[in-house]
């Protein structure tokens, strides 16, 4: 028990990890490919391939998990660098009490999410186990025990992540590729794409989707913190991004097209694999929920200095367990798709100010109140993001940039905060 708690002890978000706690590539890639394999990713995968021609929806799949890939080597290789989280990079850049905001937001988006997927995967397993088993279970009882499961592997900490990565992600890709293998061996692959496409949306747009749906890039740094090598991080996020997420998207999506319906978990029940889809289910689930957990937790770890990250990360999990059960998240969307936009200026800030201010990245204790030119930067990013986001999604909607409204806040405010650091700069030359 000693040996448990001394390494729930040592994953901690307040010093750079030291080198006995560096990982080589397949941590990362294990890791997020592990975030990646999730139930919105299966429905996400099945409704594009309904949208667009299945040529123009395998290239969209490539192009924009390359953008995403962009966007996340930019903010992993800093977490890779520097040895700390996205919340200790915050607080460097915004200062102790400038990055409350961005560092509650991470926290409480962490949580909520958490609590959708539990609230998603109790649901379908309540469903799944009726028709493959023929049991009715409590839909409350199974939210409870999923949710408290589930925070285990986070709880343990960045070991944790990985264990379950190894064990769960190859037996997902084995599952997962099973009903694509019976749809070839039938001939339906082959047909796909001459199937009618209602060309709901172009192929600019899908692209955008699929970059802007990964919202995860914006804290990449909790990952990236314990590789070895800048290599090692572009191995596994190239793996991921551009292989695993893209894969991911077409296999969905194709096995959809061939079965003619959206859900994933019915199709493979429908195929005589409903024991197989509960596995699915309850791994792809797991191995995301984790980092919603993990990630929570080092950002209120900010906030509760003296409380151990391991004993936050479980009460991480009792919340998101909570709100799943109470069933209050259906109106919680909007606030979490908002808070994830705060996310991308904030990591456009803390990238541009570390290339400049490398140096600052080596100090965690010397951290002033406020950095006044860091917040503007953050506000001005928020404002962009917030003029490219449609209404639906809390945003204002006047104006397309990048189409992609996320990497529209991420350069803008990475391009205020390089402006407001070569204006600095000039002043104190000119002062000397």
């Amino acid at each position: 028990m000693s040996k448990l708690i001394k390494l729930m002890n040592e994953d901690s978000p307040f010093v750079p990890t030291n080198q006995s706690q560096k990982q080589g590539w397949w941590f990362l890639t294990g890791v997020m490919i592990g975030c990646t394999i999730c139930v919105p990713v299966f429905v996400m995968g099945a409704d594009m391939a309904h949208q667009i021609p299945y040529t123009q929806f395998i290239l969209a799949a490539f192009l924009g998990g390359i953008l995403a890939a962009g966007v996340a080597l930019i903010t992993g290789i800093v977490g890779q660098r520097t040895g700390l989280p996205t919340a200790m990079l915050a607080k460097i850049a915004f200062g102790t009490n400038g990055s409350v905001l961005a560092n509650l937001a991470m926290a409480i988006s962490s949580i909520g999410w958490f609590g959708i997927q539990t609230a998603v995967f109790s649901a379908a397993f309540v469903q799944l186990s009726s028709q493959v088993w023929g049991v009715q279970l409590n839909p409350t009882i199974v939210t409870i025990l999923s949710g408290l499961i589930m925070s285990t592997t986070a709880v343990i900490g960045y070991r944790g992540l990985g264990k379950l990565s190894y064990v769960a992600v190859p037996l997902l890709m084995v599952l997962l590729i099973l009903p694509l293998y019976v749809f070839f061996i039938d001939g339906k692959l082959a047909s796909l794409g001459n199937l009618p496409s209602s060309n709901q949306i172009s192929l600019g747009a899908m692209i955008a989707m699929v970059a802007g749906a990964y919202g995860f890039a914006s804290t990449m740094p909790d990952v990236t913190r314990f590789m070895k090598r800048t290599r090692a991080t572009t191995i596994g996020i190239v793996s991921n991004y551009v292989l695993a997420y893209p894969l991911l998207l077409i296999l969905t999506g194709s096995v959809a097209l061939a079965a003619g319906q959206n859900d994933y978990m019915q199709v493979m029940l429908g195929l005589g694999f409903g024991s197989l889809a509960i596995i699915v289910l309850l791994l792809a689930t797991w191995t995301t929920n984790d980092t919603n957990v993990y990630t929570g937790a080092l950002s209120l770890n900010l906030f509760l200095p003296k409380w151990p990250r391991w004993q936050i990360a479980v009460a991480v999990g009792v919340f998101g367990t909570l709100f799943a059960v109470m069933g209050i998240l259906e109106n919680f969307t909007a606030w979490l798709i908002f808070s994830g936009n705060l996310f991308a200026p904030m990591a456009g800030v803390y990238v541009a100010d570390y290339w400049f201010n490398q140096s600052r990245y080596s100090n965690t204790t010397d951290v002033p109140a406020f950095r006044v030119p860091q917040l503007l930067a953050w506000l001005g990013g928020l404002a962009v993001g917030s003029l490219t986001t449609t209404p639906e999604n809390m945003g204002l909607g006047w104006t397309t940039l990048t189409t992609i409204p996320m990497i529209d806040a991420m350069l803008a405010a990475a391009l205020i905060q390089i402006s407001l650091h070569a204006i600095l700069e000039r002043k104190r030359v000119l002062a000397v």
